[in-house]
């Protein structure tokens, strides 16, 4: 028979029966024939207990063998462990090493192309900006570059920290650090919703502090640049109306490039402003008398279609005119424009002119005049705003 038995044996029928004979010594006997483990086993016990315990364990062992036949070298390979590692411990290492196979074996570079490919169909169908994608297409190859091209299930927290470490060390700033680290981190969250790897490895990763620092504009570096504008761009002067909506009109770069001279309503005062990416971005602004003044020349010269329309028609993306352009004017009037100043110079100047921190909020499509108060709350006399908006440029 093919299968474990437990015999009990009569210790004393033997010698009964021929007194010649000795009694068994052990009442129990577990019996199993060689077909099962490859040699016959018998094993004796005095107890029944102990019998029943090891008929058990022969009995999962046979059913583990007919569940999972193992060869011989997996035998050989869990044997070099067994002293070193319990079976818990086996099954943990081994649970962890199938999830990790399991993910795919994809690289970083292929990922990179896949992610900037979903991001320009993004960008066509509205869903960002045309900066964004211009900032995708150009930091997500490099992250190739810096990180060698792993695959991204070998991608981890400490490489992603040692990265960010090593960004810093070459002299890059912070932020621009954190841009990139933003970046990758979004490559890796799509591939976790693609089901490539199982977690984001740098989604928990402490990111460079960088405070950004609000610099404005004084009416007299303002004034400068108004007027060395029509002299450095003679034909196609794309620079003065991004001064005069963004300096007198609190408008995002954004929010320029979109603007057409149509959203001017010289009967009410005002202009659109449409919506875009960033949230309130929707409002009516008031056109103080410095842009009120711009506006009222450039319409009755027939200006129509968008007011960056030069920057927008030309080949080169409008964001890479405006910028040499930018520079351009700034070396012509000795005046630097650093990042967002425009918009901080409306804010600043606005707040302490009006003195009235909700209808600053309002004129920038902030969420609250605490946030107005608290970003754009710089030292501002009242007599330096007074001369800011009594600035007016030459058309």
């Amino acid at each position: 028979m093919n299968k474990i038995r437990l015999i009990t044996r009569d210790t004393d029928a033997l010698a009964k029966d021929d007194p010649t004979k000795k009694a068994y010594h052990y009442k129990y006997e577990v019996l199993a024939p060689a077909k099962l483990f490859g040699k016959r086993i018998r094993k004796k016990f005095k107890t029944k207990a102990e019998a029943n315990d090891c008929k058990l364990k022969m009995e999962t062992k046979l059913q583990n063998q007919r569940l999972t036949p193992l060869d011989c070298d997996i035998h050989l390979c869990a044997a070099r462990f067994q002293k070193l590692l319990t079976v818990e411990q086996m099954e943990t290492a081994l649970t962890g090493a199938i999830a990790y196979h399991g993910q795919s074996a994809i690289d970083l570079q292929t990922m990179v192309d896949e992610y900037v490919s979903r991001v320009t169909r993004r960008y066509e169908r509205g869903h960002v900006s045309k900066l964004h994608q211009k900032h995708s297409k150009y930091i997500a190859p490099r992250l190739v570059e810096w990180l060698g091209n792993p695959k991204l299930r070998d991608i981890t927290k400490k490489m992603a920290e040692d990265f960010i470490d090593a960004r810093i060390a070459t002299g890059m700033a912070p932020r621009t650090v954190k841009n990139y680290a933003k970046v990758l981190s979004a490559i890796l969250k799509q591939a976790v919703d693609d089901g490539m790897i199982m977690v984001n490895p740098v989604k928990n990763v402490e990111m460079p502090k960088s405070d950004s620092p609000v610099h404005i504009l004084t009416p007299d570096e303002l004034s400068k640049l108004l007027s060395h504008a029509p002299q450095v761009f003679k034909k196609h002067d794309m620079i003065t109306p991004r001064l005069m909506f963004g300096a007198f009109g609190g408008l995002r770069t954004s929010e320029i490039e979109r603007l057409a001279w149509e959203d001017v309503r010289l009967d009410v005062g005002q202009l659109y402003v449409s919506p875009g990416k960033t949230k309130n971005a929707e409002r009516w602004v008031v056109l103080t008398p410095p842009l009120l003044d711009y506006c009222e020349k450039m319409l009755s010269d027939g200006a129509t279609g968008l007011v960056l329309r030069g920057a927008i028609s030309n080949r080169t993306p409008c964001a890479i005119v405006v910028t040499r352009h930018k520079k351009m004017l700034c070396k012509a009037a000795g005046v630097n424009i650093p990042s967002n100043a425009l918009r901080h110079s409306y804010g600043s100047h606005h707040l302490v002119h009006y003195d009235n921190a909700g209808n600053t909020a309002t004129e920038m499509g902030h969420y609250s005049a605490q946030m107005t108060f608290a970003a754009y709350r710089r030292a501002v006399t009242k007599v330096q705003a007074a001369t800011y908006w009594d600035i007016r440029v030459e058309v």
